[in-house]
C-alpha cells in the first residue's frame, strides 16, 4: 500500500511541475527501480520432471538464454538440412549429386603428376637437407627437436628449412612452365 501512495505521491508532482519533455529526474529513477525491484521479488520456476522448482532470476535468466539459443540453432540447420526426399520431390537427380561430388579423373592425374615431381625434387637435395625436411614435415618434429637430433642450433635448423623449401619453390616452379 505504501507504494502506491508513493506513487500517486510523484503523479501528482509531475502533474504541478511545468510541463517538459522528459518526466522529472526523480520519475525516472524511482521507475528504473522499480523493474529491478520487480525483477528479483517475483517467484521463478522451471519444470522438472514434472514438477516446478523455484529459481533464482539468474538460473531462470541463464536456462531461457540457453533455450532459446538452441532454438535458433534448430532453426538455423533446419534451413540449411537437405535430404534426399526433397531433392526428389524438386526433380533433381541422385546421380548428378553424387558425380558431382567425386573429383574429376584429370584432377587426380594431375595431382599424381605433381607428388612424382616434388618426390623427385626431394631426392635431388643432400642428405642433411632430406633429413631437415622429411623431420619437420613428415614425422612432424619440431625445429628445436631436429636442432638436438643434428646437434646444431634451432635457428640454423629454421635458416636451412627457409632456404630449401625457396629452392623446392623454384624447382616446382619450372615444372609449370
Amino acid at each position: 500500500m505504501d507504494g502506491h501512495v508513493h506513487r500517486c505521491a510523484l503523479f501528482l508532482l509531475y502533474k504541478i511541475i511545468p510541463r517538459c519533455r522528459s518526466p522529472p529526474l526523480v520519475l525516472r529513477f524511482q521507475s528504473h527501480f522499480e523493474n529491478l525491484e520487480d525483477k528479483h521479488m517475483r517467484e521463478y520456476t522451471l519444470i522438472v520432471k514434472g514438477r516446478r522448482i523455484p529459481v533464482t532470476y539468474e538460473v531462470y535468466k541463464a536456462y531461457y538464454q540457453e533455450y532459446e539459443h538452441e532454438r535458433y540453432l534448430k532453426n538455423k540447420y533446419a534451413k540449411h538440412e537437405h535430404s534426399l526426399e526433397q531433392f526428389l520431390e524438386v526433380g533433381v537427380s541422385v546421380e548428378f549429386i553424387c558425380l558431382d561430388s567425386t573429383t574429376p579423373v584429370e584432377d587426380e592425374v594431375l595431382k599424381s603428376e605433381q607428388l612424382s615431381y616434388l618426390r623427385c625434387c626431394l631426392d635431388k637435395l643432400s642428405k642433411e637437407e632430406q633429413q631437415i625436411i622429411y623431420g619437420i614435415f613428415f614425422e612432424e618434429k619440431t625445429e628445436r627437436q631436429l636442432a638436438q637430433q643434428l646437434q646444431i642450433s634451432a635457428s640454423a635448423v629454421g635458416y636451412r628449412k627457409r632456404k630449401i623449401l625457396k629452392a623446392l619453390f623454384q624447382k616446382m616452379k619450372g615444372y609449370y612452365r
